[in-house]
């Protein structure tokens, strides 16, 4: 299964939207992804914006804003299959094992998720049949990542000796390493075995 580079953006979006209005550094996530992902995301990430935000605003409360939101995914998640039998240009298209890493790194943000935006990978994960131990292993990781990028910014703020400091930064980033490393074999290991069952 491979998702067209633009629905898994709005469904990104979707998800960073899950409480309201999108917040500055979960944009810039948002963005940096996109900017990583496709090289012509520039020409293209306003009008996802738009479109998602004017299905958020059909919304009435916040119990139908869920709801509202919940649906903007679901349509896009029914693209996935037609899409495949559509085009064969691979450029266009993503993995699911990098839609799952990307996802998580959204709704994870701010070093935490929400109720709302763990309800919506928690759905996205079932609505692909997606085993669990898979989202909690990647979820740990981003964890994993995240405590140790905020060690290195303390770090570097901090009133230590130059050889300490450094040595202490080569020994957080290579840790940070090991993590992406052994993401990296999950991810590889799965890449077949993450399909509907």
């Amino acid at each position: 299964m491979k998702f067209r580079t633009r629905d898994a953006m709005k469904i990104y979006y979707y998800v960073l939207i899950a409480d309201g209005m999108a917040p500055q550094t979960g944009i810039k996530k948002f963005l940096a992804i996109g900017e990583d992902m496709d090289d012509k995301f520039g020409g293209y990430k306003n009008k996802i914006i738009e479109e998602c935000e004017e299905q958020a605003r059909t919304a009435y409360g916040d119990i139908d804003y869920y709801s509202v939101i919940e649906d903007g995914i679901s349509k896009l998640l029914s693209n996935t299959d037609k899409y495949e039998t559509r085009t064969s240009d691979s450029s266009e298209k993503i993995g699911i094992t990098l839609f799952l890493w990307d996802l998580l790194d959204i709704a994870m943000w701010d070093h935490n998720c929400s109720e709302n935006r763990t309800n919506l990978v928690k759905y996205i994960a079932d609505k692909l049949d997606i085993n669990e131990s898979i989202i909690f292993v990647m979820s740990n990781s981003i964890k994993g990542i995240q405590d140790i990028d905020r060690e290195i910014a303390w770090l570097k703020t901090a009133n230590q000796t130059y050889w300490k400091k450094e040595s202490t930064l080569k020994e957080l980033e290579e840790r940070q390493e090991v993590i992406y490393n052994s993401i990296r074999e999950l991810m590889a290991e799965n890449a077949k075995k993450l399909m509907v069952r």
